[in-house]
């Protein structure tokens, strides 16, 4: 799949976080803004190789006393000194070096398996993109950038930052894809938009609609194919537009506050209102 449609179907349904700026008409969705555009996040590559001043690049295992050894073995053909990684419960664990992470920038999974590298380390082709990404471990109350929580070493609170140096964090976009697999995602429609999305008021149908077409509707279900989901849509509810009698448009965004719907497709002004309750994309044209 193209890279950018999996980092708009990564961005489409992360409905909360840091409110939207702004007050501008924006078409479609609801996706959180960077939280920091004052920085230019390239700059921080000219700052040396380890990490941005305001969240710099740890060992975190030093606050442990070392490397606990149940994570660690030594590899029995080389001797080498492993973390041990096991990317299902099941599976054997893998060799990572000791350093994974620590203190510096680095493409730290550039030759690792079974994601970036094959069991020799050799690259693949067709590796996802935070493969060649610069990261490294850092202190979440050390760092007023946004930090996410590892995920590789599970109960142990490490926490990493692509964004320290200076790369976008696409590993947590394509654990967010792949989160979407299997599930089925609720579409609240405000109101029709030909040639957007068109459709039959229709009581008798549990959803309040039948009949759905149009360009956003035909583009929703493309992504839902490639992704591996199921998109189903709904009317505003009656108790919203019920508070809202003026908008159905801020019906639309009380149910998604309020968890009846995933996200609303439609044609939005950002009003103070709106933005109490929900979090708003910048603007994308299918």
């Amino acid at each position: 799949m193209n890279s950018r449609v999996w980092a708009l179907l990564g961005t489409l349904f992360l409905l909360r976080g840091a409110l939207a700026r702004g007050s501008r008409r924006r078409p479609h969705g609801a996706v959180p803004v960077y939280r920091h555009p004052e920085v230019d996040p390239s700059s921080r590559r000219l700052q040396g190789l380890y990490g941005d001043a305001n969240c710099p690049c740890i060992n975190p295992w030093k606050a442990m006393g070392g490397i606990p050894r149940n994570i660690s073995f030594v590899h029995p053909t080389t001797s080498v000194g492993c973390l041990g990684y096991s990317p299902k419960p099941e599976a054997t664990a893998l060799c990572y070096p000791l350093e994974y992470g620590v203190g510096k920038c680095n493409t730290w999974d550039r030759n690792l398996a079974p994601w970036c590298a094959d069991e020799h380390g050799r690259p693949l082709n067709g590796a996802p993109k935070w493969c060649t990404d610069l990261w490294c471990y850092v202190n979440k109350s050390n760092c007023n950038l946004s930090p996410e929580r590892s995920v590789y070493f599970p109960g142990l609170d490490f926490w990493h930052s692509y964004e320290t140096c200076g790369s976008v964090d696409n590993f947590a976009i394509e654990l967010l894809v792949k989160s979407l697999s299997g599930r089925k995602l609720k579409v609240g429609l405000p109101g029709k938009e030909p040639p957007f999305i068109d459709y039959k008021d229709d009581p008798a149908a549990p959803n309040g609609v039948s009949g759905i077409t149009g360009i956003t509707h035909d583009f929703l279900q493309r992504l839902a194919k490639m992704g591996g989901f199921r998109i189903e849509f709904f009317k505003y509810s009656k108790e919203s537009k019920k508070l809202f009698p003026q908008s159905s448009y801020t019906a639309c965004v009380r149910d998604v506050a309020l968890h009846r719907v995933d996200f609303c497709a439609g044609v939005f002004y950002e009003t103070p209102e709106r933005r109490s309750m929900a979090t708003f994309t910048p603007a994308y044209f299918p």
